[in-house]
């Protein structure tokens, strides 16, 4: 497998749906040049954690974005992905959620008010772009194969602070469920799942099960 590591804006330099589309872009410039970097274009999958992996699963989760007219090359290219492994990633960004678990004022976080624009949360169209923004919300049956990561359940907030609990694992059954729904591949790990280990220990869990999982949507006869 090739690695390639991308950047995208943050939102206080490219509201909605700017950082999206930067990472949808990536995908477009690595099969544009495939032959020079020496790839298989049909078989690129993504990671993310935490926005990165909203930015992952939205690019995955949308419609391709490739434009066959236009004068640009890499945007003539696919955005499609093959798989996507998304860890400690919020699923739902808007307000009123409904999500148990999940601290009071996680749709406070900074981030999300600069994906908003100048206005920031009183941007009167706030609702409408972070549920255009959200993966939940996104999710259907053409979506590819789809692996998430998130730490304990009972993690506890004591004073919590606007954006708290961006992370929280109660962000990850409900897209699971939704993808079941729809017939998508998935799965998710969680640090509950693995009591007797700490963090670290955790973690070389969770990388050990991301290169499972890429090195069989990846790697394997298609």
């Amino acid at each position: 497998m090739s690695v390639a590591a991308i950047n995208y804006r943050f939102t206080e330099d490219a509201p909605f749906p700017g950082p999206f589309l930067d990472t949808a872009r990536s995908v477009q410039f690595l099969r544009a040049n495939q032959d020079e970097l020496g790839i298989d274009g049909t078989r690129i999958g993504a990671f993310g954690i935490s926005a990165g992996g909203v930015n992952v699963l939205w690019t995955a989760f949308m419609p391709d974005l490739s434009d066959p007219f236009s004068d640009d090359s890499i945007a003539r290219q696919s955005s499609r992905l093959a798989c996507v492994f998304a860890q400690e990633t919020p699923t739902v960004l808007s307000r009123n959620s409904g999500i148990g678990g999940i601290p009071e004022r996680v749709h406070e976080h900074p981030a999300l008010k600069s994906a908003l624009g100048p206005l920031g949360f009183a941007n009167p169209h706030a609702t409408d772009i972070l549920r255009a923004a959200s993966p939940l919300y996104l999710a259907n049956s053409d979506a590819p194969p789809v692996a998430l990561s998130y730490g304990d359940f009972n993690t506890k907030y004591s004073d919590p602070n606007p954006g708290d609990g961006i992370h929280h694992p109660g962000f990850g059954p409900p897209l699971i469920q939704r993808l079941k729904e729809l017939g998508v591949e998935c799965s998710a790990l969680y640090h509950d799942d693995y009591p007797d280990l700490d963090s670290n220990q955790f973690g070389d869990i969770v990388v050990a099960q991301r290169l499972e999982f890429f090195s069989r949507h990846l790697l394997s006869p298609m």
